[in-house]
């Protein structure tokens, strides 16, 4: 009942680098209806790649993709291992910030009180991007690590985007 049959998956890297949360967003149905799960799975970075095949065999995963920055550097393996991925841009995670905090003001997820989730989510503080339009998690000068919660919102935004594409027109 808690576990979705397919979900779109994210990487984000620790700011130690030395650990990866695997973010995981599909839909499930609870007692108030459709909802999307949230889940975030943290493993050490060297085990990323491996972590991400085996849960590609254990469900159906219609996107993997990896955030900027530090997760950049698992991009050889994610290609050794024939996973195709999306490569996420500032704006995505701007995007993904936007999604999420529509989300839970709209009340359509929910995730498994995870304690890592659940302090990410408390200690965010954002900025404003370049353009003063969208806001973004700040990594800067942050003492929590704010991967769950950012491999979990990109997680989401990518789910939004790829469980119904849009039908293509010819």
């Amino acid at each position: 009942r808690f576990v979705p049959s397919s979900a779109a998956l994210v990487i984000d890297m620790s700011f130690d680098r030395r650990h990866c949360w695997i973010g995981a967003a599909g839909e499930i149905d609870t007692d108030n209806g459709s909802r999307v799960l949230l889940m975030a799975t943290e493993v050490k970075a060297a085990n990323a790649v491996s972590q991400v095949q085996k849960m590609m065999s254990s469900r159906n995963i219609v996107e993997v993709a990896i955030t900027g920055g530090a997760a950049r550097a698992l991009e050889p393996a994610l290609v050794e291992a024939c996973i195709e991925y999306k490569r996420l841009t500032q704006a995505d995670a701007a995007a993904a910030y936007s999604t999420m905090q529509e989300a839970i003001k709209n009340a359509t997820i929910c995730h498994l009180d995870q304690d890592e989730l659940n302090t990410a989510m408390v200690m965010t503080r954002t900025r404003f991007i370049v353009s003063g339009e969208s806001e973004v998690f700040d990594r800067r000068k942050y003492s929590v690590n704010l991967s769950p919660a950012v491999a979990c919102a990109c997680s989401l935004y990518r789910w939004d985007l790829v469980a119904a594409p849009m039908p293509v027109l010819l």
